[in-house]
């Protein structure tokens, strides 16, 4: 059995899938929404995966959990990938448990998912969630705005 790729294999092959820049067996619902052309990893392009988020969510009704859970693993991890390329924070991926055993006052307020286990963090060890904030997005219309969430990682 192959050993299965790393978090920081993982989450840039699904930015880049997401950015249409590799090929993944599955589609993303709505591609016609998403303006690939222009998701180049610079904060700018948050605003076209804002663009597609909320054509998403004005068809809510038609996204199943998958539809969810792809669009939220492979648009969160175009926005970590985002802030780590440009970021001088040092910030990478890093599996909420683990970050937890460093910083045993962690305390996990929503439940155990794909969406809140890959957590980015950085040199101050603070933590952001671009997965999940985009799952909850999705599932409730909690506000969400990539490119402002990228900048507020960035400061």
């Amino acid at each position: 059995m192959a050993d299965s790729p790393s978090l920081n294999e993982m989450l840039p092959a699904y930015a880049k899938a997401f950015a249409g820049k590799s090929r993944v067996p599955f589609q993303i619902p709505h591609p016609e929404l998403l303006d690939i052309k222009k998701l180049d990893g610079s904060v700018a392009s948050l605003s076209i995966v804002d663009s597609y988020l909320s054509g998403l969510y004005k068809d809510k009704a038609s996204l199943t959990h998958k539809d969810i859970s792809m669009v939220s693993m492979l648009a969160g991890a175009y926005i970590g990938q985002t802030i780590i390329g440009i970021s001088k924070k040092g910030h990478q991926w890093i599996l909420l448990t683990e970050y937890a055993k460093k910083h045993p006052t962690t305390k996990r307020t929503e439940p155990e998912s794909v969406y809140t286990e890959y957590v980015l963090t950085n040199k101050a060890e603070s933590l952001s969630m671009p997965i999940n904030q985009i799952a909850h997005y999705l599932d409730s219309g909690k506000i969400f705005n990539a490119k402002d969430y990228a900048l507020d990682q960035l400061k």
